[in-house]
């Protein structure tokens, strides 16, 4: 794993591209009638619609995959998006089936997003696959605007956004609704804004593949401030401004790694240097940001294994485990231990915080290995990590309990 130099005003696409370390309606003889113009009109938590999952005319099941991490310098949630899919099973002959597609809004209200009609329907026959219906591989559950309460205010800092998504089926026959039936699941997914100071070594590392504990050198890592400091905009952005000692976004530096192209069996190690920007002692605080995946493309191999065209899985395969270390050879691990890695999709939000003496330098320290019975569905993939640290003066925190 690689650290990346990468200025803070560049989308998290092109973030990802800086640096390598890194359905048919099947069997159920229906046609589809019709696709209605979204309803924007919101219903009350908890329940989007009456009904049970399951009753003595169908049952309904909702999945709702986890939608990508994002990082982005406005803490942007964007687009909210996953695989939707499900089945509807029949117990009887039905001449129609009206489906409504709800999603939870940040503020905990529901919005109809979609809506599809299915005609004569005989029991029997195999299940509605609400894929091909409502639902699919990239369908949306939020909108840019419809997200923005899982926008990040605060540059260096992650939030992991929970949500659901909730399918509505009416069963009709001869001319009367003869039943109901609603499914919700949940999803989650981590939203990461860097500080406007990053830090990241400005050379590629070499991945080696060959698992047996050999790991490439890494360059020093050198910090990078912006002149103009965090950029604003949008809703949950900073006022921006110009960074000063004194300000909040001066006690603030991210440091990013990036990973991509690497092999079953590889390992390696990667550092960043991260400074106390303060002539006091201070409270360090550690935390680790999202993983953000790029699928990157299908390579041939991967596709007979991959059926996810957007959503990378190197962060599921790639083990870590990070430490802090000091200039003396104290070493205090964020993730992981001594004897244990941790799946880099499961290390967002860990934490831990060090008293730094003034202008001391310490360095997050990056171990990663990838299993070698690892398939081909991390073949070509890229991923980010990100490690935010907050340096809060100690003489403040004491005041504050004190």
């Amino acid at each position: 794993m690689s650290t990346i130099d990468v200025p803070v005003g560049i989308s998290w696409t092109k973030l990802l591209a800086v640096v390598v370390l890194a359905t048919v309606l099947g069997g159920v003889g229906a046609g589809f009638v019709s696709t209605d113009i979204f309803d924007a009109t919101t219903q009350p938590s908890p329940a989007p619609l009456g009904g049970d999952s399951a009753s003595e005319v169908a049952g309904i099941t909702v999945t709702a995959t986890d939608p990508s991490n994002v990082r982005n310098e406005a803490g942007d949630a964007g687009v909210v998006a996953g695989a939707l899919g499900g089945r509807l099973d029949l117990e009887r002959d039905v001449s129609r089936v009206d489906f409504v597609v709800r999603s939870r809004l940040p503020n905990g209200t529901w919005v109809v997003v979609d809506r599809a009609s299915v005609e004569s329907i005989q029991s029997g026959t195999d299940a509605i696959d609400l894929a091909t219906v409502v639902g699919g591989p990239n369908t949306t559950y939020l909108g840019q605007t419809q997200s923005d309460g899982f926008d990040v205010a605060t540059p260096g800092s992650t939030a992991r956004r929970d949500g659901a998504v909730a399918v509505t089926a009416r069963l009709y026959a001869d001319g009367q609704r003869v039943a109901t039936v609603t499914d919700t699941d949940g999803y989650a997914f981590v939203v990461d804004r860097p500080a406007g100071r990053t830090v990241g070594g400005p050379n590629e590392n070499t991945v080696t593949a060959s698992g047996d504990g050999a790991s490439t050198p890494n360059d020093q890592a050198e910090t990078r401030s912006d002149s103009t400091g965090s950029a604003g905009g949008g809703a949950g952005g900073s006022d921006g401004g110009s960074e000063t000692e004194d300000g909040a976004e001066a006690n603030r530096t991210t440091a990013l790694f990036g990973a991509q192209d690497v092999l079953p069996g590889s390992r390696g190690t990667s550092a960043a240097q991260l400074s106390n920007p303060r002539g006091e002692s201070v409270t360090a605080t550690f935390a680790v940001g999202g993983a953000v995946d790029d699928e990157n493309g299908l390579t041939e191999p991967e596709a007979t294994v991959d059926d996810t065209a957007t959503q990378g899985e190197l962060s599921d395969h790639l083990a870590v485990r990070i430490a802090i270390t000091r200039e003396s050879g104290g070493r205090s691990f964020l993730v992981g231990s001594t004897d244990g890695y941790v799946s880099l999709a499961d290390a967002a939000e860990t934490t831990r915080s060090l008293e730094l003496d003034p202008n001391e330098t310490v360095s997050v320290v990056v171990e990663w290995r990838v299993d070698a019975a690892v398939g081909n569905e991390i073949q070509s993939d890229r991923t980010t990590l990100s490690v935010h640290c907050t340096f809060e003066p100690s003489t403040t925190l004491l005041a504050a309990i004190a």
